[in-house]
């Protein structure tokens, strides 16, 4: 996946994350209902005042279940054996970018919900002002586990997978 601008030949693409998928579950959920209930109605619009009804079950759709699912579609981190980087947004697209050799500290930090489901935020701090988070993340202990790897090797100038720099 070549998404990243300036990534370089040695530079290897490791994961491509999106958040937990439990985010899903309501919007699931509402478009059974919705789809379930419009199937059922569409042989019984005689009557005035259930097209609008159609339109608001049709507007119901778009908030309740493409609006999450696009809005989980187009958040992305991608690690590389370089860097981690998150992307999101469709119309307006916000990017975040740290070095790995940059990372002094991961943290995770993790909800009663997100414990539960094997989630969490994995937050990389590079000691700036700001600290890149990696948010609700599926199998959080493999992640964290996979990106102290990554940064101790490129603290060691190596990159997991390629042969070590003389």
């Amino acid at each position: 996946m070549n998404s990243a601008p300036f990534e370089s030949s040695v530079e290897q693409t490791v994961a491509v994350l999106r958040g937990h998928g439990r985010v899903l579950v309501f919007p699931f959920i509402s478009s059974l209902i919705i789809v379930g209930g419009g199937l059922w109605a569409i042989p019984q619009l005689d009557e005035p005042w259930q097209l609008p009804a159609t339109l608001a079950a049709a507007l119901a759709f778009v908030a309740f279940v493409a609006v999450p699912w696009l809005r989980w579609w187009v958040r992305t981190t991608t690690i590389t054996t370089i860097r981690v980087f998150t992307q999101r947004g469709t119309l307006r697209r916000q990017y975040h970018e740290v070095l790995l050799s940059r990372v002094i500290d991961i943290s995770v930090r993790q909800s009663i919900g997100q414990s539960m489901a094997g989630s969490g935020d994995v937050s990389l701090n590079t000691g700036l002002d700001q600290s890149l988070v990696i948010e609700d993340v599926a199998g959080v202990a493999r992640v964290r586990a996979a990106l102290a790897e990554l940064v101790h090797a490129n603290a060691r100038g190596q990159h997991p997978g390629f042969p070590a720099a003389n």
